[in-house]
């Protein structure tokens, strides 16, 4: 995995959890990335900081997580957004041999909406959909 070194100091606003690193705050690269790879984003000392994508421009990583979990991992984006939609909505009232129940504090019918279509993604068989 490519490596994006920061210049001394820089690391700070990382530290206070933005998601993003300038192309000026990039003291090495280590590695040739291309648009959209995934990389590891370490202090001037060598310490880790976060894993992100690789964009060539201004912004030169967009940061995906600052906790070391690695979003190559296949269950990554549905283990964040599983954990985005306890934070929001609760934990799943589980009925026997039904889907998990949500209760929602009356959220605009859009966000309602989307909510409810992640849902079905995040809790949908893998192979009775691959049957289907």
């Amino acid at each position: 995995m490519t490596k994006i070194i920061l210049k001394k100091g820089r690391e700070e606003s990382l530290l206070r959890f933005h998601p993003w690193v300038f192309s000026g705050a990039i003291a090495q690269i280590v590695g040739e990335p291309a648009e959209g790879d995934i990389v590891g984003v370490f202090a001037s000392d060598g310490s880790f900081l976060a894993y992100g994508h690789y964009q060539i421009g201004s912004i030169a990583v967009r940061v995906l997580s600052f906790n070391g979990e690695n979003p190559t991992k296949p269950d990554f984006f549905r283990n964040m957004l599983s954990k985005a939609l306890r934070l929001r909505i609760g934990e799943p009232i589980v009925i026997q041999n039904k889907p998990p129940t949500f209760i929602l504090n009356k959220p605009p019918t859009v966000i309602r909406d989307l909510i409810q279509f992640l849902l079905r993604i995040l809790f949908q068989d893998p192979l009775r959909t691959a049957i289907a």
